[in-house]
């Protein structure tokens, strides 16, 4: 037989009175409804029945309680229906179990190649947990890349937790999901679940450089030294930048450095012996005054860079 509307809503009255009045049965049913978000038919009507004391078997035909067939009566809906029978409040809610947090999410380095990832686990219940690693480029704007797995650590699954907290690392192969380049503004986002979903932790965006060694970059190496002015800096853009930059020479971009002087090019790509700027920084007999004029000169190991850019082809890299 089919049960009736009535009955229905009797039953699900009492699996809304479960979380309120039956510690025990509250135990078997509110446990679950805050992993899952449903609780089953079945489940229910046994619920049911110890929260109020009906005197029931179950019934061959659930379709009534079903309403989407999915196999469960969502929690929301029976607390609904539970409104509607015994005049209950409708903000009633099981009580949500305690969700685990990321904290302490630290790189350890060197950051290239394969970095640990130190972080720290908390769960007031305990539970093992799973991590997801993400990867932003942009300083934490967004995280479009799942982290790759590297040899070590301690993996992203069946992980230890605590209330006062407890130590992980995990192991990402860096190389493999960026590439061979050098990269800034990376931050690592560790969200934990136990499997609710907890509180993510992040780092700090952070310099990762995985050029092969030597590789000498633009933007990261000769570029910012270019620009510094500040005091003991070693910059050339005091004179070398704006409308009317001395000798023709803008230093300020890679387009005006590229673009030379009035007396022609001061970079020629693949050739530091060729190329003027180098002559004139490291203060070579037969190039004038060293550069830049009035400033910090650049050491020798810094012109060896310039050398080693330039012989790598002067990238806009």
């Amino acid at each position: 037989m089919y049960p009736s509307r009535g009955f229905a809503d009797l039953v699900l009255a009492g699996v809304s009175l479960l979380c309120l009045i039956s510690p025990r049965a509250a135990g078997q049913l509110c446990g679950d409804c805050d992993q899952s978000g449903a609780i089953g038919i079945t489940d229910a009507l046994r619920a049911s029945q110890i929260a109020v004391g009906l005197l029931i078997e179950t019934p061959a035909d659930l379709a009534y309680c079903d309403v989407d067939s999915t196999g469960s009566v969502l929690v929301l809906d029976a607390l609904r229906i539970a409104q509607r029978a015994v005049g209950l409040p409708s903000s009633l809610t099981c009580p949500s179990a305690p969700t685990p947090i990321a904290t302490s999410v630290t790189l350890v380095p060197p950051l290239s190649g394969d970095i640990l990832i130190d972080h720290v686990l908390i769960d007031p219940e305990s539970d093992p947990c799973s991590i997801l690693v993400e990867v932003s480029l942009d300083g934490g704007s967004s995280f479009p890349l799942l982290a790759t797995d590297a040899p070590g650590g301690d993996g992203r699954t069946g992980l230890s937790s605590s209330p006062a907290g407890t130590a992980h690392s995990y192991a990402w192969d860096s190389l493999g999901d960026l590439g061979p380049v050098a990269t800034s503004n990376v931050v690592i986002r560790i969200s934990p679940s136990d499997p609710q979903p907890g509180t993510p932790g992040s780092y700090v965006p952070s310099f990762i450089d995985n050029r092969p060694p030597g590789s000498v970059s633009w933007s990261l190496d000769i570029h910012p030294r270019i620009l510094d002015i500040t005091p003991g800096g070693q910059g050339c853009i005091l004179c070398h930048a704006g409308g009317s930059p001395a000798a023709g020479l803008d230093l300020e971009t890679y387009f005006g450095l590229m673009q030379g002087s009035a007396s022609g090019a001061v970079v020629v790509p693949g050739d530091p012996g060729g190329s003027r700027i180098v002559c004139k920084l490291s203060g070579s007999a037969g190039c004038g005054q060293q550069m830049p004029l009035g400033g910090t000169p650049w050491t020798p190991t810094q012109v060896d860079e310039m050398r080693d850019w330039i012989t790598q082809g002067a990238l806009d890299n």
